[in-house]
């Protein structure tokens, strides 16, 4: 079709962006303002033959310019144009429209788009759904941290340190630990290559027995993280508190190359209240799965 036929707006603002203002259309050549539909939207002065797309506050619309009324000779009113062509062409245009128009959209900018019918096919469904399989954590990965506790002397008077290279010892009794709530602190986790992870892990807090008393219910405990992979795009996950188990949770598989970011997103309140040494975050482990 032309494109003096069907004119959308195909400037392909995303629902974040700001759609160009409605409207600006030039003048006509006779340099008269186009005048106003009654929806308030911009229309050409000189649409004879044109079917453009107006966008307003209820959605879509197709106008069909009209030529403005002249006058006549009687001898020229004398020959009309058999009216069965006009009724022909005008079905055929209207027809044309209404099937193009009918795979239009409207994102939230009020941007109209054509765009082609949507079909999903197994193979890319399957993509988005989250990994099913066997798993191994990835071994070799590296990490620092925002923040970090300085060391302190246990009951038995041995240092006890909380470097952030001990949420990837595999050892839960050992853990990365920062005063207060920790909450905006933010672990880096850096894969010794690239990988096609499948999911992620952590024990949320200090799961560490010293004698017969469990430290983990005595200090803050992590609720909730977000993990956002090198390319920026992230997700969240939740705990479930009391749990000093591992809490993974799978997703879509994704090639990883670079460092991924755990953000603590909030934590409990301390366990043991009136104590301030207890009035700190711990993550005894984190894990990165690859299919094995």
């Amino acid at each position: 079709m032309p494109d003096e036929w069907f004119r959308p707006d195909d400037d392909g603002s995303g629902p974040d962006e700001l759609c160009p203002a409605e409207g600006t259309e030039e003048a006509s050549d006779s340099g008269n303002p186009p005048p106003r539909h009654a929806d308030d939207s911009l229309i050409s002065s000189t649409t004879s033959g044109v079917i453009r797309v107006v966008t307003g506050d209820t959605g879509p619309s197709v106008v069909v310019g009209r030529t403005h009324a002249s006058v006549t000779s009687t001898s020229s009113r004398r020959r009309h144009f058999p009216v069965w062509i006009l009724i022909v062409a005008a079905a055929l245009v209207v027809g044309l429209v209404l099937g193009t128009f009918i795979t239009q959209s409207r994102d939230s900018t009020g941007a109209v788009r054509v765009t082609p019918g949507a079909t999903v096919s197994a193979s890319s469904a399957a993509a988005d759904m989250p990994y099913q399989g066997r798993v191994k954590a990835i071994d070799g990965v590296r990490a620092i941290a925002s923040c970090v506790s300085d060391p302190a002397v246990d009951s038995d008077h041995h240092v006890v340190r909380y470097d952030p290279e001990f949420v990837v010892d595999d050892k839960p009794d050992t853990a990365w630990r920062c005063n207060g709530s920790g909450e905006g602190q933010q672990i880096t986790l850096t894969l010794p290559r690239s990988s096609r992870i499948v999911g992620v892990g952590m024990i949320n807090g200090y799961a560490k027995v010293f004698g017969d008393v469990d430290l983990y219910s005595q200090y803050r405990r992590v609720r909730t993280v977000r993990w956002t992979m090198p390319d920026g795009t992230w997700f969240n996950q939740d705990f479930t508190d009391d749990d000093q188990d591992l809490q993974k949770v799978m997703i879509p598989p994704r090639t990883v190359k670079g460092d991924i970011t755990v953000t603590i997103i909030a934590t409990t309140s301390p366990g043991l209240i009136g104590e301030p040494t207890r009035d700190s975050v711990l993550i005894s482990m984190l894990q990165v799965y690859e299919a094995s």
